[in-house]
């Protein structure tokens, strides 16, 4: 599937819309000839700002805080997410050979 198939669209996986020059411009990505995919990092920089929604400094700087906060919190505090994604703690303290722990 990964050589063939090609990729369920973000918002079909999500649930819910998203943009759609978001949509195309990830979906380019994942192409899987690569002379279908954007050229380089310039294209990609290009596809994405045409997809950007406006957004402000001070929305941008409170969106930061926000963040910021969040994980400032101890990880047993941080609240759930309403949205797929996956939080990963890897403490380098318990391996003797330096290699990550995934917890």
């Amino acid at each position: 599937m990964h050589l063939h198939t090609e990729p369920e669209p973000p918002s079909a996986r999500l649930g819910r819309p998203i943009p759609t020059a978001l949509e195309q411009a990830l979906l380019l990505c994942l192409k899987k000839k690569p002379s279908e995919r954007p050229a380089n990092v310039r294209a990609l920089k290009e596809l994405l700002e045409a997809a950007a929604l406006p957004w402000t400094e001070a929305e941008a700087g409170l969106a930061w805080q926000r963040t910021r906060s969040e994980l400032a919190r101890p990880s047993g505090e941080r609240p759930r997410t309403t949205h797929a994604s996956t939080v990963l703690a890897v403490d380098l303290a318990e391996r003797a050979d330096g290699e990550p722990v995934a917890s």
